[in-house]
């Protein structure tokens, strides 16, 4: 099947993920994020009734012919490396995830393997000075490679 939008064709190939709270399906997917090797991370937002199970999460899977659940990482709650509300994703040239939360008002950023590295609530003046200084291992070096679903 091939659909034409703005005058560029897209064929179809195949499906990826399923619905799920957690593990290797989607609920709410809002955002998402490429990397190397057909890997994807996907910002599972979920509904009030879902998010205390597990629904708020990144998702992470291949984006391969035959789709693999990779991982998960973050979930449901005001704590470092959690989300109420995420909104989008993004990552620099050394791996880190940068995911911002609307009902935080803040963003969080991870290392390559979903560790929670640094929050801009707990200190902008400290975050501005990750992303603004080249010496800096997180300083993001590309711009906005995220794609809304």
């Amino acid at each position: 099947m091939t659909v034409s939008i703005r005058l560029r064709p897209f064929t179809y190939s195949h499906t990826i993920g399923m619905l799920a709270l957690t593990g290797r399906g989607f609920s709410n997917p809002v955002d998402l994020t490429l990397a190397r090797g057909d890997v994807m991370y996907v910002i599972n937002r979920s509904n009030a009734y879902q998010a205390p199970m597990g629904a708020v999460r990144v998702t992470v899977c291949t984006t391969n012919t035959d789709p693999e659940f990779v991982s998960q990482f973050g979930g449901f709650g005001e704590e470092d490396g959690q989300f109420i509300w995420p909104t989008s994703i993004d990552r620099d040239s050394d791996g880190n995830f940068y995911i911002s939360d609307e009902h935080r008002h803040d963003v969080q950023v991870f290392d390559k393997d979903g560790n929670f590295v640094a929050s801009s609530e707990a200190s902008v003046p400290a975050l501005a000075s990750l992303i603004a200084h080249p010496a800096s291992p997180l300083t993001p070096t590309t711009t906005s490679s995220s794609s809304t679903i």
